[in-house]
């Protein structure tokens, strides 16, 4: 693995951050969509002999997942996995949207790709500096609200109101109180540490 990690090394040195372009309609903050991602990375890869699969593949249990891979030209490559959370997996148009978000997430995870919130250091050309990674957040009783309930679910990579709709199955607006209550059921799950795959396969909140 040697070349590989070599030309990863270089490469890492010249992604750029990724603008943040695109805003999530509920609550107006902004983030780095598919195309920002790839416009932070193509160059360094292309330069240092690199490339990227993306392929969606069925897990054990018989669950969506994305396979993400950087490939050297030497042969040699390294691979990730992500659940595509979806709650109906025949609906063509949830899939999609669940595996653009993994693919966003899974390029970013796996290249180091940080976000920045406007397009200065990228039209200088100023790269992505090393970030301290921030521990998940801690269990609380009470239910976070706004961005406090996007950085929640982004600690997690998830998109929030997004994972939360998928879980019910209806978008927020169209929640009857049952939903609401499934809703809050699921994030106590998840502040309490369980992972969201395991929260939309098992629905159970007692």
């Amino acid at each position: 693995m040697k070349e590989l990690y070599t030309a990863l090394v270089k490469a890492q040195g010249m992604i750029k951050n990724a603008v943040k372009d695109s805003t999530n309609p509920h609550y107006k903050s902004k983030y780095a969509d598919l195309e920002s991602v790839w416009d932070a990375i193509r160059e360094a890869l292309q330069k240092n002999n690199l490339a990227v699969l993306q392929l969606t593949d069925i897990d054990a249990s018989g669950a969506p997942v994305l396979v993400t891979r950087v490939i050297h030209t030497s042969g040699e490559h390294i691979e990730g996995r992500y659940p595509l959370v979806c709650k109906d997996p025949t609906d063509a148009q949830k899939l999609g949207s669940s595996t653009s978000y993994a693919r966003r997430y899974s390029l970013s995870a796996m290249l180091g790709v940080i976000q920045s919130d406007d397009d200065g250091n990228a039209a200088a050309g100023h790269t992505a500096s090393p970030s301290v990674a921030k521990p998940a957040p801690a269990p609380v009783a009470s239910k976070p609200a706004g961005n406090a309930m996007v950085d929640l679910f982004a600690a997690h990579r998830l998109e929030y109101p997004k994972a939360v709709e998928d879980l019910v199955g209806k978008a927020v607006k169209d929640w009857s109180e049952n939903d609401k209550t499934t809703a809050r059921e699921a994030i106590k799950k998840l502040q309490a540490g369980t992972p969201w795959a395991t929260i939309t396969r098992d629905k159970v909140f007692s």
